[in-house]
């Protein structure tokens, strides 16, 4: 298995998030949409901060890398191997 290259200067992909959905049920049961084709590439050796007002995504981003929350649509890879696959192993 290869790991994904960018197209910038040739550097290893460590994180590549393509097309990522994530809903939440508001009180009603109707869904809240967080995420919607959220699609990030982070390079390796590279530092990334997110930063917003509240409510925006960022805890819910980082709780899906860490494969602490499920996502409802999309990839998460983490070199080249799906994040789920990385959870305790």
């Amino acid at each position: 298995m290869t790991v994904a290259q960018s197209p910038i200067a040739s550097q290893t992909v460590a994180i590549a998030i393509r097309n990522l959905k994530k809903t939440f049920a508001n009180r009603d049961a109707s869904p809240r949409l967080v995420f919607e084709n959220l699609s990030l590439d982070i390079l390796r050796g590279n530092v990334v901060g997110f930063f917003g007002p509240s409510g925006c995504g960022k805890t819910t981003l980082l709780r899906i890398l860490t494969g602490v929350l499920e996502f409802d649509g999309g990839q998460v890879l983490v070199f080249d191997r799906p994040v789920s696959e990385q959870v305790g192993g």
